[in-house]
């Protein structure tokens, strides 16, 4: 008999867990300027990080990773600009 009370306890407890409706992720929405640049803040571990340090919240994952691949393409613009700049002074220097 305990056992059946222990096997009905447990089947209540998880059609309780099933009927509980997934959470709906809540995104804070993030403002660009026309170059793409954050406008006051940044995007700093998938969250929406004022200037003056304050987390306002998560962004979607889509703003994240198009900001990511943003800034990646940036970076890769300045360092080939750098090697370009660091080749012309290296043959300036030995042309004289």
């Amino acid at each position: 008999m305990k056992l059946k009370v222990v096997a009905a306890t447990a089947l209540v407890a998880l059609a309780a867990a099933c009927t509980q409706p997934e959470p709906v992720p809540v995104y804070v929405p993030v403002e660009f300027d026309k170059y793409g640049n954050v406008v006051g803040g940044s995007i700093v571990d998938g969250n929406y990080v004022l200037d003056d340090g304050t987390v306002v919240g998560p962004v979607s994952p889509d703003v994240s990773g198009g900001n990511r691949n943003r800034n990646r393409e940036r970076t890769e613009q300045q360092y080939q600009q750098q090697q370009v700049q660091q080749t012309q002074t290296q043959q300036q220097k030995m042309g004289g």
